[in-house]
């Protein structure tokens, strides 16, 4: 999962900032998931962070999919690692694989990340993460300056792909 995870402060308060590049959703009816393959270091330092964190931290969680430009700021969200070994289908793995590549911008190629996911180099992790509370995102919205944007409208100025 391309994720960075910081903090920063803003009028005298610490927020915790979670930045997800073209991430993967997995939707069901009562909860929302960030999906990914990684080789488990990567994994094991968001899992690090992830359950080292209070259960009550929100997370203030900014996206950006691989096809847009800008960071869109998705709300104050509690992140929990899933304790699930897998959410996608192994029937589904050439989807996975195509995605997979596709994210790397042909740096990867899909035969080295079939080796990757069968060698278990590459490994799923699944965070789940809930809305917190709206007054929290808009607390944060107004003291970031956020409020000016329309939903649509990219956050300019935010980490870099």
């Amino acid at each position: 999962m391309r994720v960075q995870i910081t903090t920063c402060h803003i009028q005298d308060e610490t927020y915790s900032l979670g930045f997800i590049y073209d991430p993967i959703f997995f939707e069901t009816p009562t909860t929302t998931y960030l999906l990914d393959w990684a080789p488990k270091t990567v994994n094991r330092k968001i899992r690090k962070y992830v359950t080292a964190s209070r259960p009550d931290t929100v997370v203030h969680t900014f996206t950006c999919m691989g096809d847009q430009r800008g960071w869109f700021y998705i709300g104050a969200q509690q992140w929990q690692v899933a304790k699930l070994d897998s959410l996608w289908p192994i029937d589904d793995r050439d989807d996975i694989i195509a995605k997979l590549q596709q994210r790397t911008r042909g740096q990867v190629s899909e035969p080295e990340i079939a080796k990757g996911l069968d060698d278990k180099d590459l490994t799923q992790l699944c965070v789940e993460i809930n809305s917190g509370s709206l007054r929290e995102s808009t607390k944060f919205a107004g003291r970031a300056d956020l409020l000016h944007y329309n939903p649509v409208t990219p956050v300019r100025g935010l980490p870099a792909r």
